[in-house]
């Protein structure tokens, strides 16, 4: 992700934290100026005991990352925050947390500030071919069981990514869409309260169809896309779902199924 400086105002931590309308996640709240990566803060914290739910706010990141360590630019104006969790020891979910995440900051963009957005598998949001946010997620073991999961979410809030000619093709955020800045008082609680509602589902104790949701917001059925994992490289077109952690990809040699977990790289291919 990459966008240019605009001129929104700070964020308000004691606004983000009326609008909050979440049980657990923000409770503990910490939001910074500027930092390496909020995930390597929210990693601090945990080793130090922070609780369930932990949220870490940056206005800018100096060295965020995406998937497998590449970078991820993160300037002011955007929204760059990680949640820590602190799941079950054999929590069996893990996998799924990338697209759980994507599906939290999809809906509300969606639903609150009608912009088209889709998710797309394995982490990514997308409006049309453009990303406009993205999920990392980063675990910690204790030999076989976890001790904890850290959630990167990054969405291109109020920066302008169509003077960047680099990525102008493949990047979007919710200031050149709507034309105007979001409120993203507004949109950090909202996005907060649906990666709660989804985080429980995954447990069983919230009602969110998770899977029709995916449903109603996929990109990705029907695209070809070149998928290399830890095994094997393979070309087709994205099928179908089988959960939310193992996709189905239609080559010539027939459907092979691939687990999120194995991804290295996705390229999606334009017509």
């Amino acid at each position: 992700m990459v966008g240019l400086l605009t001129l929104e105002s700070k964020l308000c931590e004691s606004l983000i934290r009326q609008r909050l309308k979440t049980c657990w996640i923000g409770k503990t709240l910490k939001v910074v100026d500027e930092c390496v990566s909020t995930n390597d803060i929210a990693r601090i914290m945990a080793e130090d005991g922070a609780p369930h739910g932990l949220v870490v706010i940056a206005e800018s990141q100096t060295a965020g990352r995406g998937r497998l360590g590449r970078p991820w630019f993160s300037p002011k104006g955007g929204i760059w925050l990680s949640i820590l969790t602190r799941p079950p020891k054999w929590f069996h979910f893990l996998d799924s947390l990338p697209l759980v995440g994507a599906l939290a900051i999809a809906k509300p963009l969606a639903e609150q500030w009608n912009i088209d957005a889709k998710v797309r598998w394995p982490n990514d949001v997308v409006v049309g071919r453009r990303k406009i946010g993205g999920v990392l997620v980063e675990a910690k073991a204790r030999g076989n069981e976890l001790d904890f999961a850290i959630l990167g979410l990054g969405i291109n809030a109020n920066v302008e990514t169509s003077k960047i000619g680099a990525i102008s093709r493949t990047a979007t955020s919710v200031l050149s869409i709507l034309g105007k800045e979001v409120k993203r008082e507004d949109l950090i609680p909202a996005i907060l309260f649906e990666m709660e509602r989804n985080f429980e589902s995954l447990g069983g104790s919230a009602d969110v169809d998770l899977e029709g949701l995916l449903t109603n917001l996929d990109g990705s059925r029907g695209s070809r896309v070149k998928v290399r994992t830890s095994g094997a490289e393979l070309e087709g077109v994205v099928d179908s779902y089988e959960g939310l952690s193992r996709i189905r990809i239609l080559t010539w040699d027939g459907i092979t199924p691939v687990e999120t977990n194995a991804v290295l790289s996705v390229d999606y291919q334009v017509d």
